[in-house]
Formats: structure tokens, C-alpha cells, sequence
């Protein structure tokens, strides 16, 4: 499936409509719609972000299938444990200003001189 059959799908899955989702992440109707048919073939990532944040999902849900999308390295499993990928996937899903907060957080051991 494309990245725009996904997001359709997606979308009826979780009963939202077009319009409440091109207003949630700021596009038009029309734009969501080229999406999901795939007049609109490649989708900037930053609207997959949006996307995949309002359907509550990752852009890799949104992508998996998509060739155009495939030539992105996934980091390895053997790398990171399944507790992590959890995280990092639940992470993406967050607002900018929630990640922020949580970076500043993850920064601040490393941040405090030792006395």
C-alpha cells in the first residue's frame, strides 16, 4: 500500500473524517485528499509527523509498504530492545514541546558539574 492508502485507511479506522484532519495538522481538504488518492506522491516528512500524531501512529505505520519510503535505514533490532523501540515510537508521537521537555529532562544529569 501507498503512504496515502495508509493514511486512509488509518483515518476511517480511527472514524476521523478528512476535514477534522487537515484542520487538526493545518492543510487543506483538497491537500489530504491528493494525499490519499496520490495525486500528492511524496509526502514531506514533516506532514507525516502531523499525520501520524493525529491518527496515532508512527510515520513508519504510515509508510510500511511504500517503496518510496523503503530506502530509509530502520535502526537494527539487535541495536535496540523492544522496551526502546516502544519508547522511541511513543515519543514520536508527542507534541514538539512535550519532546522538548523530555529532552531537557534526559540532558539534565549530564548538564549538572560535579561539586
Amino acid at each position: 500500500m501507498s503512504a496515502g492508502e495508509n493514511i486512509k485507511a488509518r483515518r476511517r479506522e480511527k472514524q476521523i473524517s478528512v476535514t477534522e484532519l487537515a484542520k487538526e495538522i493545518g492543510l487543506t481538504h483538497s491537500t489530504i485528499v491528493r494525499y490519499e488518492n496520490g495525486t500528492i506522491r511524496i509526502i514531506p516528512k514533516d506532514q507525516l509527523e502531523k499525520i501520524a500524531r493525529v491518527l496515532n501512529c508512527t510515520v513508519e505505520d504510515l509508510t510500511e509498504g511504500d517503496f518510496k519510503y523503503s530506502a530509509k535505514k530502520k535502526v537494527s533490532s539487535k541495536a535496540v530492545s523492544d522496551e526502546e523501540m516502544t519508547l522511541i515510537r511513543k515519543y514520536r508521537q508527542l507534541p514538539p514541546q512535550v519532546q522538548n521537555t523530555i529532552k531537557e529532562i534526559c540532558d539534565w544529569p549530564f548538564s549538572v558539574s560535579d561539586q
